[in-house]
């Protein structure tokens, strides 16, 4: 039983991954959610501000560590994957 398509853990699906983080941070960056990441700081806000911010927050680290993980792992996996596409035209 596999829990992910095969597309997905392919170059091609780790690259789409990666961008669709950053693009969905991006957009609730433009849409002025940084402030309600002052739920860190213990401000009093209601559940609403709280979501937001928590989702703003887990956005960010996501778009700051898994998307350049993400976008490199696919680069290393196609170089891998034309090296031995490679290897066995010869």
């Amino acid at each position: 039983m596999r829990v992910l398509p095969r597309r997905w853990l392919s170059p091609h699906g780790l690259l789409l991954c990666g961008v669709a983080i950053v693009a969905l941070y991006l957009a609730m960056h433009a849409a002025g959610l940084r402030d309600e990441a002052r739920v860190l700081s213990g401000t009093p806000t209601d559940a609403l501000s709280t979501a937001l911010g928590l989702g703003y927050v887990v956005l960010h680290f996501a778009a700051v560590v898994a998307a350049p993980l993400l976008v490199g792992g696919a680069g290393l996996m196609l170089a891998v994957l034309l090296l031995k596409k490679r290897r066995r035209t010869r």
